[in-house]
C-alpha cells in the first residue's frame, strides 16, 4: 500500500469514477475504505505512464470550448493546491467532479514503479501522483497535466514549487521522454517539481488533419507555445497567476555546426538574463562542464523564446520563466544516462528563494 494512502482517499473516490470515462456520472464517497482504495489505484511503470500521456493512436486538433477551457483551467488550479495535502474536501470533491465532465478528460491516481534497478539506496520504489489526460480514443490537443502527491522533501524555504513542460513533445525529439524521467526523479538533493505539463498533439498538426509547418509558429493552431489560447497554455497562465511557480519549459533543436551553435541555450524568455535563468545557466556549466552551454542575448543569438506565450504569461504574473534548449545529442544522452538525468534534474530545480526572488522581473 502506498505510503501516501491515508492522504489520498477523497482524491481517489474522484478519480475512480473517471477512469475509462468521460466525465463523472454520480458523485463519489469523500473516503472510502482501505481495501476500496488500493482498487481504485493504477500501478504502472514508467513505460506504461509515457503510453497513457502520448497514446499510440491517431492525434486530432480540434477547437476547445471557451465552457471546456475554463473547467481545465479551474481543474488544474485546483489539483495544483490540493496536491500537497493528497485529498479534497466535500464541496471540492463535488466542484472537481464537475470541472472533470465538462473537460471530457480522465483523472486517475497512479503509484509509478520506479525502475529498481537504477534505483540508489534510500530512494523511495514509486511515486504516487495524479494524472489528467485525455481518453485514448478522443485525443484532440487538450494536454496531460501531472501533480505529484504529497510533500515536497526537501521542501524549499518560501514554498516556491516548481511546474516542468515540454510543450513541443512530438515534434522536439524525445523531450517528452526526458520530462517525465526529470519529472519521477525524487531522490535529486533539492525539491522536485510539483507537476508536468506536456501536450499531446502534434504541434504542426492543422485543422484539416494535416500536419505541416506554416511560418510564423502562430499560424499553427495546435503549438501550444505559441497560441494563448491552447488548453495547455491557458491552463498554464492561471495555474502562474495563482500558484507560487517557476517555469521550466524543456525543447529540443539542431544545432547549426557551421555557426558553432553550443549544445545548450538558456533563455529567460527576454533579451536579458533572469536571476533564475543565470542561476540554471551556472549549474548546468558545473553538472555538465564539458558541454558548450550559452544564455540567449549573452552568447547566443537565437531560440530566446521571446515570443513563447508561457514566458509571457509568467512575466505578466511576476513568475519565474527559464526555456532550455538541447541538441539531439544531449537528449539522447538523457534518454538512457539515469546519472546524467539527476544531474540535470538537480541543475533545473535547484534554485534557492534569492534566485527566484520578486518573480524573476
Amino acid at each position: 500500500m502506498s505510503k501516501l494512502e491515508p492522504m489520498r482517499a477523497a482524491a481517489v473516490g474522484l478519480a475512480a469514477c473517471c477512469v475509462g470515462w468521460v466525465g463523472c456520472v454520480h458523485e463519489p464517497p469523500v473516503t472510502a475504505s482501505p481495501g476500496a482504495r488500493a482498487s481504485m489505484e493504477e500501478t504502472l511503470t514508467v513505460e506504461q505512464l509515457d503510453d497513457l500521456l502520448w497514446p499510440k493512436t491517431d492525434d486530432r486538433w480540434e477547437p476547445v470550448t471557451e465552457r471546456e477551457l475554463v473547467a481545465l483551467e479551474s481543474l488544474v488550479v485546483m489539483l495544483l493546491e490540493r496536491a500537497d495535502a493528497g485529498y479534497f474536501g466535500a464541496a471540492k470533491l463535488a466542484r472537481a467532479q464537475r470541472l472533470l465532465a465538462e473537460t471530457g478528460l480522465e483523472l486517475r491516481v497512479v503509484e509509478v514503479r520506479l525502475d529498481p534497478n537504477g534505483a540508489l539506496e534510500g530512494e523511495s520504489p514509486s511515486e504516487s501522483l495524479w494524472v489528467l489526460s485525455e481518453p485514448p480514443g478522443d485525443r484532440r490537443g487538450r494536454g496531460s497535466y501531472v501533480f505529484r502527491v504529497g510533500e515536497l522533501e526537501p521542501r524549499r524555504r518560501g514554498r516556491i514549487e516548481h511546474l516542468l513542460q515540454a510543450p513541443h513533445s512530438r515534434f522536439d525529439k524525445y523531450t517528452g521522454e526526458i520530462a517525465l524521467g526529470l519529472f519521477i526523479e525524487r531522490d535529486i538533493g533539492v525539491q522536485p517539481p510539483r507537476a508536468l505539463f506536456v501536450n499531446s498533439t502534434h504541434r504542426y498538426r492543422q485543422f484539416d488533419g494535416t500536419r505541416e509547418l506554416l511560418v510564423p509558429p502562430e499560424r499553427n493552431p495546435a503549438d501550444a507555445a505559441h497560441q494563448a489560447d491552447h488548453p495547455l497554455a491557458r491552463a498554464t497562465a492561471l495555474a502562474l497567476r495563482n500558484r507560487r511557480l517557476a517555469l521550466i519549459q524543456l525543447h529540443g533543436f539542431e544545432r547549426d555546426l557551421v555557426n558553432d551553435d553550443p549544445e545548450v541555450i538558456i533563455s529567460s524568455g527576454a533579451l536579458r538574463p533572469s536571476e533564475a535563468s543565470e542561476g540554471v545557466l551556472g549549474r548546468l556549466r558545473a553538472a555538465f562542464p564539458n558541454l558548450q552551454i550559452a544564455h540567449y542575448g549573452v552568447d547566443a543569438a537565437r531560440l530566446g523564446a521571446e515570443t513563447n506565450v508561457q514566458g509571457q504569461a509568467a512575466r505578466t504574473a511576476r513568475r519565474c520563466f527559464v526555456h532550455v534548449e538541447m541538441s539531439e545529442s544531449l537528449r539522447q544522452q538523457l534518454r538512457t544516462d539515469r546519472a546524467a538525468r539527476r544531474r540535470l534534474a538537480a541543475a533545473l530545480f535547484g534554485a534557492d528563494n534569492q534566485e527566484l526572488r520578486h518573480g524573476c522581473q
